[in-house]
Protein backbone atom coordinates (compact mmCIF):
# COMPACT_ATOMS: atom_id res chain seq x y z
CA UNK A 1 0.00 0.00 0.00
CA UNK A 2 3.43 2.29 0.80
CA UNK A 3 4.38 4.34 -2.09
CA UNK A 4 7.66 3.25 -2.16
CA UNK A 5 7.05 -0.39 -2.50
CA UNK A 6 8.23 -2.85 -4.75
CA UNK A 7 6.10 -5.13 -7.34
CA UNK A 8 5.92 -8.65 -6.10
CA UNK A 9 7.19 -11.15 -8.10
CA UNK A 10 4.25 -13.33 -7.67
CA UNK A 11 2.19 -10.78 -10.65
CA UNK A 12 5.05 -9.83 -12.96
CA UNK A 13 4.39 -12.75 -15.21
CA UNK A 14 2.86 -12.01 -18.68
CA UNK A 15 0.64 -14.53 -20.50
CA UNK A 16 -0.53 -14.53 -23.96
CA UNK A 17 -4.44 -14.32 -24.86
CA UNK A 18 -4.19 -17.69 -25.48
CA UNK A 19 -3.36 -18.49 -21.89
CA UNK A 20 -6.04 -16.53 -20.72
CA UNK A 21 -8.66 -18.25 -22.66
CA UNK A 22 -9.26 -15.78 -24.98
CA UNK A 23 -10.59 -16.95 -28.70
CA UNK A 24 -7.80 -17.06 -31.32
CA UNK A 25 -9.67 -15.60 -33.98
CA UNK A 26 -10.42 -11.99 -32.41
CA UNK A 27 -11.54 -8.77 -33.96
CA UNK A 28 -8.57 -6.94 -33.10
CA UNK A 29 -9.90 -3.77 -35.11
CA UNK A 30 -13.46 -3.04 -35.91
CA UNK A 31 -12.85 0.15 -37.37
CA UNK A 32 -11.84 -1.55 -40.20
CA UNK A 33 -13.89 -4.83 -40.94
CA UNK A 34 -14.79 -5.78 -43.98
CA UNK A 35 -18.13 -7.69 -45.42
CA UNK A 36 -17.12 -11.42 -44.94
CA UNK A 37 -18.37 -11.51 -48.19
CA UNK A 38 -16.44 -9.53 -49.83
CA UNK A 39 -13.12 -11.61 -49.28
CA UNK A 40 -11.26 -13.45 -51.98
CA UNK A 41 -12.39 -16.81 -53.16
CA UNK A 42 -9.02 -17.36 -54.78
CA UNK A 43 -7.25 -19.88 -53.43
CA UNK A 44 -2.88 -20.79 -53.24
CA UNK A 45 -1.82 -23.42 -55.19
CA UNK A 46 -0.85 -26.33 -53.08
CA UNK A 47 2.79 -27.03 -53.21
CA UNK A 48 4.23 -29.98 -55.61
CA UNK A 49 4.51 -32.59 -53.49
CA UNK A 50 2.75 -36.01 -55.58
CA UNK A 51 2.32 -37.69 -51.68
CA UNK A 52 -1.69 -39.36 -50.97
CA UNK A 53 -1.77 -37.22 -48.07
CA UNK A 54 -0.65 -33.59 -50.26
CA UNK A 55 -3.26 -34.50 -52.46
CA UNK A 56 -5.97 -35.11 -49.51
CA UNK A 57 -4.97 -31.99 -48.07
CA UNK A 58 -5.07 -29.45 -51.02
CA UNK A 59 -8.51 -31.09 -51.90
CA UNK A 60 -9.60 -30.14 -48.08
CA UNK A 61 -8.23 -27.18 -48.16
CA UNK A 62 -9.71 -26.09 -51.48
CA UNK A 63 -13.47 -27.28 -50.41
CA UNK A 64 -13.53 -27.49 -47.02
CA UNK A 65 -16.49 -29.08 -45.46
CA UNK A 66 -19.37 -26.75 -45.27
CA UNK A 67 -20.95 -26.92 -41.66
CA UNK A 68 -16.95 -26.18 -40.76
CA UNK A 69 -16.91 -23.00 -42.75
CA UNK A 70 -20.46 -22.00 -41.16
CA UNK A 71 -19.10 -22.45 -37.81
CA UNK A 72 -15.39 -21.03 -38.16
CA UNK A 73 -16.79 -17.62 -40.25
CA UNK A 74 -16.53 -14.68 -38.02
CA UNK A 75 -19.51 -12.63 -36.52
CA UNK A 76 -18.63 -9.58 -38.38
CA UNK A 77 -20.31 -6.51 -36.29
CA UNK A 78 -21.49 -4.68 -39.59
CA UNK A 79 -24.33 -6.91 -39.53
CA UNK A 80 -25.87 -4.45 -36.70
CA UNK A 81 -24.71 -1.61 -38.53
CA UNK A 82 -21.99 1.17 -38.78
CA UNK A 83 -23.24 2.52 -35.28
CA UNK A 84 -22.61 -0.79 -33.49
CA UNK A 85 -19.14 -0.81 -35.20
CA UNK A 86 -18.40 2.83 -33.93
CA UNK A 87 -19.12 2.03 -30.46
CA UNK A 88 -17.32 -1.66 -30.47
CA UNK A 89 -13.94 0.18 -31.27
CA UNK A 90 -14.80 2.67 -28.03
CA UNK A 91 -15.82 -0.35 -25.84
CA UNK A 92 -12.75 -2.56 -26.80
CA UNK A 93 -10.59 0.79 -25.80
CA UNK A 94 -12.18 1.38 -22.79
CA UNK A 95 -12.11 -2.64 -21.89
CA UNK A 96 -8.07 -2.30 -22.99
CA UNK A 97 -7.35 0.66 -20.87
CA UNK A 98 -9.50 -0.92 -17.87
CA UNK A 99 -7.41 -4.63 -17.84
CA UNK A 100 -4.20 -2.86 -18.25
CA UNK A 101 -4.84 -0.26 -14.65
CA UNK A 102 -6.04 -3.33 -12.74
CA UNK A 103 -2.79 -4.89 -14.07
CA UNK A 104 -0.88 -1.62 -13.46
CA UNK A 105 -2.74 -1.59 -9.61
CA UNK A 106 -2.25 -5.46 -8.80
CA UNK A 107 1.77 -5.07 -10.40
CA UNK A 108 3.03 -1.94 -8.39
CA UNK A 109 0.76 -2.67 -5.40
CA UNK A 110 0.60 1.50 -4.44
CA UNK A 111 -2.82 1.76 -4.37
CA UNK A 112 -6.45 0.42 -4.14
CA UNK A 113 -8.74 0.39 -6.83
CA UNK A 114 -12.65 0.88 -7.14
CA UNK A 115 -14.72 -0.09 -10.18
CA UNK A 116 -18.03 1.48 -10.07
CA UNK A 117 -20.64 1.85 -11.90
CA UNK A 118 -23.56 0.03 -13.94
CA UNK A 119 -24.14 -3.42 -12.52
CA UNK A 120 -23.45 -6.40 -15.68
CA UNK A 121 -20.85 -4.41 -17.75
CA UNK A 122 -17.83 -6.68 -16.81
CA UNK A 123 -15.91 -5.52 -13.57
CA UNK A 124 -15.70 -8.65 -11.78
CA UNK A 125 -14.89 -10.48 -15.49
CA UNK A 126 -12.31 -8.35 -16.40
CA UNK A 127 -10.28 -8.77 -12.84
CA UNK A 128 -10.65 -12.12 -12.60
CA UNK A 129 -9.25 -12.34 -16.22
CA UNK A 130 -6.07 -10.23 -15.04
CA UNK A 131 -5.86 -12.09 -12.23
CA UNK A 132 -5.45 -15.74 -13.62
CA UNK A 133 -3.47 -13.72 -16.79
CA UNK A 134 -0.87 -12.61 -13.90
CA UNK A 135 -0.66 -16.29 -12.53
CA UNK A 136 -2.12 -16.08 -9.62
CA UNK A 137 -4.01 -18.76 -7.69
CA UNK A 138 -7.72 -18.34 -6.08
CA UNK A 139 -7.59 -18.90 -2.50
CA UNK A 140 -3.83 -18.77 -2.59
CA UNK A 141 -2.73 -15.11 -3.80
CA UNK A 142 -6.14 -13.75 -3.86
CA UNK A 143 -9.52 -13.95 -2.80
CA UNK A 144 -12.81 -12.88 -4.29
CA UNK A 145 -15.88 -12.14 -1.76
CA UNK A 146 -19.17 -11.54 -3.12
CA UNK A 147 -22.21 -10.78 -1.19
CA UNK A 148 -22.91 -9.82 2.51
CA UNK A 149 -19.87 -9.15 4.01
CA UNK A 150 -19.02 -7.28 8.00
CA UNK A 151 -16.78 -4.96 9.23
CA UNK A 152 -15.03 -7.70 11.29
CA UNK A 153 -15.06 -9.96 8.76
CA UNK A 154 -13.53 -7.70 6.17
CA UNK A 155 -10.78 -7.14 8.57
CA UNK A 156 -9.68 -11.33 9.16
CA UNK A 157 -9.57 -11.41 5.56
CA UNK A 158 -7.62 -8.17 5.23
CA UNK A 159 -5.21 -9.29 7.83
CA UNK A 160 -4.78 -13.43 5.74
CA UNK A 161 -4.10 -11.66 2.75
CA UNK A 162 -1.77 -8.67 3.92
CA UNK A 163 1.33 -9.56 2.48
CA UNK A 164 2.80 -7.47 -0.48
CA UNK A 165 1.31 -9.42 -3.50
CA UNK A 166 -1.56 -10.87 -2.46
CA UNK A 167 -5.13 -9.40 -3.79
CA UNK A 168 -8.73 -9.24 -1.79
CA UNK A 169 -11.57 -8.42 -4.04
CA UNK A 170 -14.84 -7.40 -3.01
CA UNK A 171 -17.36 -8.40 -5.66
CA UNK A 172 -20.88 -6.10 -4.61
CA UNK A 173 -20.49 -6.83 -1.01
CA UNK A 174 -22.49 -3.11 -0.24
CA UNK A 175 -23.75 -4.28 2.80
CA UNK A 176 -20.45 -3.27 3.89
CA UNK A 177 -20.92 0.06 2.87
CA UNK A 178 -24.11 0.38 5.00
CA UNK A 179 -22.41 0.43 9.07
CA UNK A 180 -19.43 2.95 9.90
CA UNK A 181 -16.91 -0.17 11.03
CA UNK A 182 -16.60 -1.78 7.23
CA UNK A 183 -16.30 2.05 6.10
CA UNK A 184 -13.57 2.73 8.20
CA UNK A 185 -11.57 -0.75 7.63
CA UNK A 186 -12.36 -0.15 3.72
CA UNK A 187 -10.58 3.58 4.14
CA UNK A 188 -7.38 1.91 5.99
CA UNK A 189 -6.88 -0.24 3.71
CA UNK A 190 -7.13 1.97 0.63
CA UNK A 191 -4.94 4.31 2.22
CA UNK A 192 -1.80 4.71 -0.10
CA UNK A 193 0.75 6.30 2.90
CA UNK A 194 -0.62 4.84 6.23
CA UNK A 195 -0.39 0.76 5.95
CA UNK A 196 -2.03 0.12 9.18
CA UNK A 197 -5.15 -1.19 9.70
CA UNK A 198 -7.05 -1.11 13.23
CA UNK A 199 -9.81 -2.79 15.25
CA UNK A 200 -8.82 -1.05 18.57
CA UNK A 201 -11.63 -2.28 21.02
CA UNK A 202 -12.68 -4.04 24.41
CA UNK A 203 -12.80 -7.30 22.30
CA UNK A 204 -9.92 -7.35 20.23
CA UNK A 205 -9.81 -9.74 16.99
CA UNK A 206 -8.12 -13.25 17.67
CA UNK A 207 -6.73 -14.75 15.05
CA UNK A 208 -4.60 -18.07 14.97
CA UNK A 209 -4.61 -17.93 18.80
CA UNK A 210 -3.34 -14.61 19.07
CA UNK A 211 -4.58 -11.14 19.73
CA UNK A 212 -4.61 -8.91 16.65
CA UNK A 213 -5.78 -5.32 17.70
CA UNK A 214 -3.95 -3.66 14.46
CA UNK A 215 -1.43 -5.17 11.65
CA UNK A 216 0.04 -3.68 8.68
CA UNK A 217 -1.77 -4.26 5.07
CA UNK A 218 0.87 -4.55 2.10
CA UNK A 219 -1.78 -6.41 -0.19
CA UNK A 220 -3.80 -4.88 -3.01
CA UNK A 221 -7.98 -3.98 -2.29
CA UNK A 222 -10.15 -3.97 -5.19
CA UNK A 223 -13.86 -2.79 -4.71
CA UNK A 224 -15.90 -3.81 -7.46
CA UNK A 225 -19.39 -1.94 -6.71
CA UNK A 226 -22.40 -0.61 -8.01
CA UNK A 227 -22.85 1.71 -4.74
CA UNK A 228 -23.49 5.56 -5.42
CA UNK A 229 -20.52 7.39 -3.99
CA UNK A 230 -22.37 11.27 -4.48
CA UNK A 231 -25.45 10.73 -3.24
CA UNK A 232 -26.30 14.43 -3.44
CA UNK A 233 -26.85 15.19 -0.09
CA UNK A 234 -24.26 15.59 3.55
CA UNK A 235 -24.35 12.48 5.22
CA UNK A 236 -21.69 10.52 7.77
CA UNK A 237 -22.16 8.15 5.35
CA UNK A 238 -21.66 10.51 2.05
CA UNK A 239 -18.33 11.71 4.17
CA UNK A 240 -17.02 8.29 4.41
CA UNK A 241 -17.47 7.44 0.63
CA UNK A 242 -15.86 10.68 -0.26
CA UNK A 243 -13.00 9.92 1.91
CA UNK A 244 -12.82 6.58 0.25
CA UNK A 245 -12.47 7.78 -3.20
CA UNK A 246 -9.88 9.88 -2.47
CA UNK A 247 -7.46 7.02 -1.13
CA UNK A 248 -7.99 4.54 -3.83
CA UNK A 249 -8.05 4.78 -7.91
CA UNK A 250 -11.35 5.55 -8.62
CA UNK A 251 -12.45 3.69 -12.28
CA UNK A 252 -15.58 4.62 -13.15
CA UNK A 253 -17.77 1.80 -15.57
CA UNK A 254 -20.73 3.64 -17.07
CA UNK A 255 -22.76 2.85 -20.50
CA UNK A 256 -26.42 4.80 -21.39
CA UNK A 257 -26.80 4.08 -24.53
CA UNK A 258 -28.32 1.03 -26.38
CA UNK A 259 -25.49 1.24 -29.05
CA UNK A 260 -22.66 0.64 -26.40
CA UNK A 261 -24.48 -1.49 -24.51
CA UNK A 262 -25.09 -3.94 -27.17
CA UNK A 263 -21.61 -3.23 -28.25
CA UNK A 264 -20.03 -4.25 -25.08
CA UNK A 265 -22.25 -7.59 -25.43
CA UNK A 266 -21.17 -8.53 -28.62
CA UNK A 267 -17.86 -7.79 -27.50
CA UNK A 268 -17.97 -9.86 -24.97
CA UNK A 269 -19.47 -12.57 -26.75
CA UNK A 270 -17.11 -12.50 -29.54
CA UNK A 271 -14.02 -11.28 -28.66
CA UNK A 272 -13.84 -12.23 -25.03
CA UNK A 273 -15.43 -15.56 -25.10
CA UNK A 274 -17.46 -14.89 -22.75
CA UNK A 275 -20.23 -18.08 -23.09
CA UNK A 276 -18.04 -20.23 -25.05
CA UNK A 277 -18.98 -22.54 -22.18
CA UNK A 278 -22.54 -22.57 -23.30
CA UNK A 279 -23.02 -21.57 -26.90
CA UNK A 280 -21.67 -22.76 -30.44
CA UNK A 281 -20.55 -19.83 -33.05
CA UNK A 282 -23.57 -20.38 -34.75
CA UNK A 283 -26.06 -20.15 -31.11
CA UNK A 284 -23.86 -16.69 -30.88
CA UNK A 285 -25.12 -15.33 -33.58
CA UNK A 286 -28.56 -16.15 -32.67
CA UNK A 287 -28.66 -14.64 -29.49
CA UNK A 288 -27.10 -11.57 -30.90
CA UNK A 289 -29.40 -11.30 -33.30
CA UNK A 290 -32.46 -11.98 -30.55
CA UNK A 291 -30.40 -8.94 -28.51
CA UNK A 292 -30.28 -7.02 -31.63
CA UNK A 293 -34.29 -7.37 -31.97
CA UNK A 294 -35.49 -6.58 -28.62
CA UNK A 295 -32.89 -4.14 -27.56
CA UNK A 296 -35.14 -1.35 -27.05
CA UNK A 297 -37.43 -3.16 -24.84
CA UNK A 298 -35.11 -4.95 -21.85
CA UNK A 299 -34.99 -2.90 -19.33
CA UNK A 300 -31.11 -3.68 -18.40
CA UNK A 301 -29.23 -4.72 -21.58
CA UNK A 302 -26.64 -6.08 -19.55
CA UNK A 303 -24.32 -9.20 -19.78
CA UNK A 304 -26.33 -11.30 -16.89
CA UNK A 305 -29.09 -11.09 -19.55
CA UNK A 306 -27.33 -13.01 -22.38
CA UNK A 307 -26.00 -16.05 -19.97
CA UNK A 308 -29.52 -16.77 -18.60
CA UNK A 309 -30.90 -16.45 -22.51
CA UNK A 310 -27.56 -18.83 -23.01
CA UNK A 311 -28.03 -21.14 -20.54
CA UNK A 312 -32.09 -21.54 -22.25
CA UNK A 313 -30.68 -22.07 -25.28
CA UNK A 314 -28.66 -25.15 -24.53
CA UNK A 315 -31.22 -26.20 -21.76
CA UNK A 316 -34.21 -25.92 -24.64
CA UNK A 317 -33.22 -25.44 -27.85
CA UNK A 318 -36.44 -25.80 -29.40
CA UNK A 319 -38.57 -23.23 -27.17
CA UNK A 320 -35.70 -20.90 -25.97
CA UNK A 321 -37.07 -18.14 -28.10
CA UNK A 322 -40.34 -17.80 -26.15
CA UNK A 323 -39.15 -18.61 -23.03
CA UNK A 324 -36.44 -16.13 -23.39
CA UNK A 325 -38.86 -13.45 -24.14
CA UNK A 326 -40.74 -13.59 -20.92
CA UNK A 327 -37.89 -13.87 -19.08
CA UNK A 328 -36.44 -10.75 -20.02
CA UNK A 329 -40.26 -8.97 -19.86
CA UNK A 330 -41.08 -8.74 -24.01
CA UNK A 331 -42.90 -11.41 -24.28
CA UNK A 332 -47.13 -10.64 -25.46
CA UNK A 333 -49.27 -12.66 -22.99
Amino acid sequence: MTTNQTPSTAVQKTTTHAEQGTPKAQLANYSQIDNPMQQSNTMPLPKTDHSASSFISSVQSVAPDADLVSEEEPICPSTYGPVIIKELVKVKKFHDLTRKHVENVVATNKCGLILNGTPGLGKTHVVKEVLNGLGLTNLVDYVIVKGHLTGAKLYQILWKYREKGKVVVLDDCDTLFAKDLGLTILKAALDPDVTTVSYETTQVPIFNGKEVPNFSYEGTLIVCTNVKFDSGYQSQRTTHLKAIQSRANFWPVLMSKLEAKFANIFFMVVDQGYLDELLNNQQKRELLDFIWKHKGDMPRLDLRDPKRIAEQMQIDPVNWVAIAEVLIGVANV
